[in-house]
This record gives structure tokens, sequence and C-alpha cells, in this order.
């Protein structure tokens, strides 16, 4: 925003646009009016190509547990429901042994192995603070001013406050002339709101309160990732001016972690003919 008109390439910023994007395969830049338009057409053949390219990989456990639920899409299992697994261990295998009328393997194939796996497994957790904290209390003094950036530089029409603590707070907004042309320049306002660091203590209630916040928000992290949450075996304590929050949790997550799978040779034919 805010370059000369005069001073556009449309050809160099196709040309710059389809080397930055190489799934590019077809770029238009012209000027109409004030405004630059750029018009592109994506190579959608690159993601099909992408997809259809199979090599040979396993499902290696990315966490130690027990199996809960495997299913087997593509490849050769090695594990089942109610096994132990071990983080690195091969859970299904991209090699396929393809067996002849005697059970014994003529060849190899070789596929992309593909399976949803869920392991139940212990995550310990153990969380501490003092029943004694430090917080800002603001006094309601605050100074106002204002802020002019352009570019890089910027303005500030306020002179510096004399507390020594204190939050600031900035809000911008960019200048335009019309709806889709927007000048390189901000404009705001600067406010320096005071505070005191006060310490005070907390109450038994207070301190089960936010130990159990704390915990509640892990599970809900956990939980976003697609992670259940089994059993909740956490305790909160308080001993002397610490509170403390320890236990297990019993959780199940989904595993398996794309790994290259070996390349054997494939097996020697054997001659049954009888004369040997």
């Amino acid at each position: 925003h805010g370059v000369l008109k005069k001073d556009l390439d449309c050809a160099y910023i196709a040309q710059q646009l389809r080397e930055e994007f190489p799934d590019i395969t077809w770029v238009s830049a012209k000027i109409s009016g004030s405004r630059l338009l750029l018009e592109v057409k994506e190579n959608g053949n690159i993601y099909q190509a992408q997809e259809k390219q199979q090599g040979a990989y396993d499902l290696v456990a990315d966490k130690t547990g027990t199996i809960v639920s495997m299913i087997t899409r593509k490849g050769t299992p090695l594990k089942q429901e109610g096994d132990q697994c071990q983080a690195g261990e091969i859970l299904v295998s991209g090699r396929l042994d393809i067996l002849n009328d005697s059970k014994e393997v003529v060849r190899y194939e070789y596929t992309e192995a593909d399976a949803d796996i869920y392991v139940q497994y212990n995550l310990e957790y153990y969380q501490e603070f003092s029943m004694n904290d430090e917080k800002p209390v603001y006094t309601g003094e605050k100074k106002e001013g204002c802020i002019l950036q352009a570019g890089n530089y910027y303005l500030r029409f306020k002179g510096k406050p004399k507390w020594e603590t204190y939050d600031t707070v900035t809000k911008m907004k960019q200048l335009k002339l019309t709806e889709n042309f927007k000048l390189p320049l901000y404009l705001g306002t600067i406010t320096d709101y005071e505070y005191e660091k006060r310490m005070f203590t907390y109450t038994e209630k207070e301190a089960r309160e936010k130990a159990q916040s704390q915990l509640e928000a892990l599970l809900e992290t956990l939980e976003e990732k697609g992670v259940q949450i089994q059993e909740n075996h956490v305790k909160i304590g308080i001993q002397g001016k610490v509170c403390t929050a320890k236990g297990t949790l019993t959780v199940v997550e989904k595993i398996g972690q794309k790994a290259l799978t070996e390349i054997l040779p494939q097996p020697t034919e054997r001659n049954t003919d009888s004369n040997e």
C-alpha cells in the first residue's frame, strides 16, 4: 500500500510469485485504478500425484502402553488389542508376506501401513505453588498520549511516567483514503496504568481452586489434542506454605508414527522337480 503506480512492474511481480510458489501455473498481475489485481491458478495435479505416490512405511509406536483399539486398513499388524507396546516398536508392518498353498513365503510386497491405533497409558502429574504470592493492584492512576507509526518508525507524543511499575496499552488504527486504499500510516493511543505489587496469602479454598483450575486447563488442552481422559487420580493437598497437586491420569491416545520399512531380498524360488 502506498507505492506509486509507475513504480510497479506487473511482469516482475508475476515472475516472483511463480518462483516463490511452484504450485502456481498461471499468474496475472494488472493495475485497475488504484488497485493491484492478482489472479492465480494452481496445479491441482501436483496434489493428486502426491496422494498417489506410496512407499514402504511401517507404523511405529510413539507411546508405551496397552493397545485398547486397533483397526488395520493396510499392512501387516504385528500387535492386537490387549497387547503391551513399547515406544519405537513396530505395530503395523508395511511388508506383506505372499504365501503359497504350503504357507511358504514366495515373495514380499510393500505398502504404506495405515491403521487407527489407540493406546492407554498413565500420565504423571505434579504441580506446586506457594501459598504466599505477589499480584499487581492498579491504583487508578493513568497517563495517556498519542502514537504515530510510519513504516518502522514510531513517534510517541507522551512523556515517561514517574511511576516505577506500570502497564502500557497501545491501540492502533491504520489510515486509509478509501476502503481498498490503505496508507502505511497508523495512528493510535498509548496509555500507561500504574500498579503496585502487593503480597497476599491464599486461603485453603483459594489454593485448592487455583490448583484445580491449573489441572482443568491441562485436561482441556489434552482433550483438544484428541487425548481421552479415562481416570483422574490427582490429589490436591496443602503442607505448610505450599499447595501441591500430584498423581496420575489414565489416558487413551491415538498413536502411530511412520517409519521406512526394511526392504528384504525376495525369497529364492524352490525347485520341486522330482529328478533333482
